[in-house]
């Protein structure tokens, strides 16, 4: 199979209600969430939501659950049933610390709102890390502080209940990293591009997971 267009860029049904940038996407079910971003000027709370039709296509986006306050260059991911924004900077610009958590309802799919959950709180504020989703829990991967891009790399792990532990640190990355793209392959975590304090980068870092 081959990609011969985008129609979302011709389809303006599909389109977002308003300008963003930086904002996350998340499937929950059947649906896909924008969830923040910036319109260029400031983070904003809203979260935008499409429903998959009969037709198989998804419908117009509607608001969905706000976040309890603004925020882009967040994480975001869904696991054991429940959808996760983590870090990201404020309406201040400065990055956060909190992991906010969308707890849908399993027999009505009502998705609920938004609450942050302190347990879950990063070790430390981040803007722009990676938010990868593992078969036992969440790892957040780089992201910059205060003073520019960083090398830490965090999981929460499962627990019998299907929720998660405080982070813990990994090894950290060989290079500092925000705004880069992560993915699980088999053993390894692939941590490609991104940027450090001189700018965007071609490396890709490598991480192997072993039993603990």
């Amino acid at each position: 199979a081959m990609i011969d267009r985008y129609p979302s860029l011709i389809a303006a049904e599909l389109s977002l209600p308003g300008p963003r940038t930086d904002g996350a996407v998340v499937q929950v079910g059947t649906r896909f969430l924008y969830v923040g971003g910036s319109d260029g000027a400031s983070a904003s709370p809203a979260v935008y939501v499409a429903e998959l039709a009969g037709s198989g296509n998804y419908g117009a986006w509607a608001e969905g659950p706000p976040l309890p306050e603004a925020r882009t260059d967040a994480g975001a991911a869904f696991l054991a049933g429940k959808a996760y924004v983590v870090g990201g900077a404020g309406a201040d610009g400065a990055p956060s610390a909190t992991t906010l958590v969308l707890s849908p309802d399993p027999a009505t799919g009502a998705l609920g709102t938004w609450a942050a959950n302190e347990a879950l709180a990063l070790p430390a504020p981040r803007r722009g890390g990676t938010l990868v989703a593992a078969s036992d829990g969440l790892i957040y991967v780089g992201g910059a502080d205060a003073s520019g891009p960083t090398t830490t790399v965090w999981k929460a792990n499962l627990d019998s209940k299907g929720g998660l532990s405080a982070w813990k640190p990994q090894a950290e990355l060989a290079a500092a990293r925000v705004d880069a793209n992560a993915a699980i392959i088999g053993d390894f975590l692939w941590v490609y591009g991104g940027s450090d304090a001189a700018g965007p980068s071609r490396l890709v870092q490598i991480g192997r997971f072993v039993k603990e």
